[in-house]
């Protein structure tokens, strides 16, 4: 959702937002093809006010996603609210900014953006790929797919024999059952 800049004042203007997440490119390309789609939604309630030339944007997001487990790929529930604090400033700051010799610590918390907009919908995005865990497990002592058939070793063993040829060990092994000599 953009919002155009006339709309926002020192006042401040609030949008809700609910979002599918299949509607969020960059989520669907961070958890990677082999993973699959994620599935669920996104409310935010954000304020946004004018300070000087910068768009100061404040609220909640809130995710109750389908990820898929890190392990074996089933469907895990994550839900979790993150308060949001963000500044937005014309791009033309970033121009200038470009001419100073020094940049202040706060110079790096500010995103830019061009033209009349401002886009909500990325700083959701962006909000909720800082949310998600590095590793998501369906329970933690998942055991995870077979490596060679692919069988949810959760449901059953697969009865494949270990490759051990990428075995740290292996060159070792393969060394000491050479022949001396």
């Amino acid at each position: 959702m953009k919002v155009h800049l006339s709309r926002i004042t020192s006042e401040g203007v609030h949008h809700s937002l609910r979002i599918l997440a299949a509607d969020l490119p960059r989520l669907a390309e961070e958890m990677g093809p082999l993973e699959g789609p994620v599935a669920g939604v996104i409310e935010a309630n954000l304020s946004l006010k004018t300070i000087d030339t910068a768009i100061r944007i404040t609220g909640t997001v809130s995710t109750e996603l389908e990820l898929p487990c890190t392990r074996c790929l089933a469907p895990v529930s994550f839900r979790h609210k993150e308060e949001v604090t963000a500044v937005q400033a014309p791009v033309e700051e970033l121009r200038r900014m470009e001419q100073d010799i020094q940049l202040a610590p706060t110079d790096l918390d500010i995103d830019y953006f061009a033209g009349n907009e401002v886009d909500l919908t990325d700083i959701i995005e962006e909000q909720v790929l800082l949310m998600l865990p590095q590793t998501i497990y369906c329970r933690e002592e998942c055991l995870g797919l077979c490596p060679q058939c692919g069988a949810d070793l959760n449901d059953a063993p697969c009865g494949c024999e270990p490759d051990r040829s990428d075995h740290p060990f292996a060159a070792m092994k393969a060394f000491l059952s050479e022949p001396l000599g």
